[in-house]
């Protein structure tokens, strides 16, 4: 599947719904998952385990949510992958 949702994209368009997307935060798909971070729903539990994706882009999305513990923002700062690290999402 082509990624819909590139990491430059700060939000999902207008009409993509939010409500009811973190039941993807497990999806195979990265585009399902980026869109579960939007869901107001989504727990802190949830946003934690989002942290840890496999996938850069996702793990860097996870830090434009206030609800991240500092002790997590602190660990994407020093994560092996440069795509993660703390900073802009662009």
């Amino acid at each position: 599947m082509e990624r819909l949702l590139p990491p430059k994209d700060p939000q999902p368009p207008e009409f993509f719904p939010r409500l009811g997307q973190a039941q993807h935060i497990y999806d195979p798909e990265p585009n399902m998952r980026y869109l579960a971070l939007h869901d107001p729903d989504l727990s802190e539990h949830q946003l934690e385990e989002l942290s840890h994706d496999p996938d850069a882009w996702i793990r860097r999305t996870t830090l434009a949510d206030s609800r991240l513990p500092a002790t997590r923002i602190a660990q994407l700062t020093d994560d092996p992958d440069p795509a993660s690290r703390a900073g802009p999402v662009r």
